[in-house]
């Protein structure tokens, strides 16, 4: 296991001074927190009502949440330097790209949140 950690934080080393590795890995990380969001409220199963708004929604979230990041800078920090404000702004960028897609949902109703 500790040659496992060691391995994987030496290639982590090496990614995430790439920007676009960095772009990508965060893409694919939030679209598959957007789907574990579904697949967990919706009890694993997504039925055929909410497929097709899972996959916007994991598509957009993860999309704003990158060009928000870009435009504000964010991907300018060397993450091996990085200190606690940088992952407060992350904390706050995410919050606000929460925001954003809500109120586009309310204007346009482009997908169906599950509700209780």
């Amino acid at each position: 296991m500790r040659r496992f950690l060691g391995g994987f934080v030496k290639l982590w080393g090496r990614a995430a001074g790439h920007g676009l590795v960095v772009v990508c890995l965060d893409f694919a990380l939030l679209a598959f927190a957007s789907y574990l969001g579904y697949a967990i409220r919706l009890s694993v199963f997504i039925p055929r009502l909410y497929a097709i708004d899972c996959a916007r929604v994991a598509l957009l979230f993860p999309a704003l949440v990158v060009v928000l990041c870009a435009l504000l800078g964010q991907y300018r920090t060397l993450w091996r330097q990085a200190g606690l404000e940088d992952y407060g702004r992350f904390f706050w960028l995410y919050l606000f790209a929460c925001a954003i897609l809500v109120g586009v949902n309310r204007v346009w109703r482009f997908a169906l949140f599950p509700r209780s």
